[in-house]
């Protein structure tokens, strides 16, 4: 089972963004003997640190994260949240998350039901595959 990171929130929510970061480009590089892109790295010092701040502060920093989980091929699932739920009695939960870091949502085109119209930078809009389908696509392959 391959990760670039694997912990509870609790114990890396005290990251900085830059520490964050420098972990998962320290584990791709054992793992595929290269290092991070400059957008995979602008990704998990800004919407992985948002996420991992967000839920300990909303005081569940017991779940374990799991980040980047590669799946057969060149799949990657941006983070699977496991632990113990604090309701129903502790019943286990996983959970898994795609995080995006889009600027906004356009008019969709109801012949592309797997696709939303999503604007990237300056307006400029190009279709990409729903984050509902992405995760249906990993449960395939898990």
């Amino acid at each position: 089972m391959d990760y670039l990171l694997a912990d509870s929130i609790e114990n890396i929510s005290h990251f900085s963004k830059r520490q964050l970061a420098d972990k998962m480009c320290d584990a791709q590089k054992l793992q595929e003997g290269s290092g991070a892109s400059p957008s995979e790295k602008r990704s998990w010092e800004n919407s992985l640190y948002t996420f991992i701040k967000l839920l300990q502060m909303e005081g569940l920093g017991h779940l374990y994260i799991v980040a980047e989980y590669s799946l057969i091929g060149n799949d990657r699932i941006d983070a699977v949240l496991v632990g113990k739920s604090k309701y129903e009695g502790g019943k286990p939960l996983a959970t898994i998350i795609e995080l995006k870091q889009w600027s906004r949502l356009g008019d969709n085109n109801l012949s592309k039901k797997a696709f939303v119209k999503v604007e990237l930078h300056n307006e400029v809009y190009e279709y990409r595959l729903h984050p509902i389908q992405q995760t249906i696509n990993y449960q395939r392959n898990i």
